[in-house]
């Protein structure tokens, strides 16, 4: 198993263009073609008494016609003579639903976290892409533009998800010099998750993946906590993890665990659905 095909929201601002860098980087270990996705949306606004002007329309589409030819300036620049092919894609629509549409064609997506006060129009917002594109989601720190393999951590919890995000992750699993299979729980459940852990192991070895299971007990107030408190002690560079929520009239509800690596993680993570 590998990426074949890597899809990645492009910018032209600083963490846009640091995001292509660290997508080329990865493609190039894989040797993987990869699509640049170009979008930017528009909302026209109503001026009360006057209703949609003409002329403030023009203006918001050519400011977003620009927006979306620096994204593919920078695209081409990152890009130039890549020999495995990259091809680019634009759209006027919101980011997160122009890579929900083109994830039919790819391997993995590469986005950014949020870190708050994204313009939804420019940003792709990482719920509904991880939720809806079918595609493992690799979200990295908007000041990455290079992800390092040392340690890789996989969160387990028998769901799914997490067996779905561990056979998403297969190839970047190869790639690490440690997989630490980590699952927070009470004391009391410890020896039924060590149990489940020594399968999962077993599963890797197939794969030529040598990894190692703590099953550490829940100590801080959250999950999430417990997790990057592991991650942070084992000096961990990505974390791998399923992805937990459903649709309540058009809104994406994260389980506490999801909800809170969003938020606050300071590492990579691969959400796997």
């Amino acid at each position: 198993m590998s990426y074949k095909t890597l899809l990645v929201h492009a910018g032209a601002d600083e963490a846009g263009e640091r995001r292509l860098r660290l997508t080329k980087a990865l493609a190039d270990r894989f040797e993987a073609r990869v699509i640049g996705a170009g979008a930017s949306a528009w909302a026209p606004f109503v001026d009360v008494g006057v209703g949609y002007a003409a002329e403030a329309y023009t203006v918001v589409l050519e400011n977003v016609k620009s927006d979306i030819a620096d994204a593919r300036a920078a695209f081409d620049k990152v890009f130039a003579g890549y020999p495995h092919g990259a091809e680019w894609r634009a759209e006027i629509v919101y980011p997160d639903r122009w890579l929900i549409d083109l994830a039919r064609g790819a391997d993995l997506i590469v986005a950014s976290h949020r870190k708050g006060g994204e313009d939804s129009r420019r940003f792709a917002e990482p719920t509904p892409v991880i939720m809806e594109s079918g595609a493992p989601v690799l979200l990295c720190p908007p000041g990455l533009e290079s992800l390092s393999f040392g340690t890789v951590l996989v969160a387990w919890k028998d769901t799914r998800e997490s067996r779905r995000a561990i056979a998403e992750a297969l190839p970047l699993l190869k790639l690490a010099g440690r997989v630490l299979l980590v699952g927070i729980c009470r004391e009391t459940a410890q020896a039924g998750v060590e149990a489940q852990m020594r399968q999962v192991l077993e599963r890797l070895a197939r794969h030529g993946i040598k990894a190692e299971a703590e099953a550490p007990p829940a100590v801080k107030p959250s999950t999430a906590e417990d997790l990057l408190a592991v991650a942070a002690s084992r000096g961990a560079d990505l974390m791998v993890l399923g992805a937990y929520g459903h649709s309540r009239m058009r809104e994406w509800v994260f389980g506490g665990v999801t909800t809170d690596l969003l938020a606050g993680a300071p590492l990579s993570l691969l959400f796997g659905r």
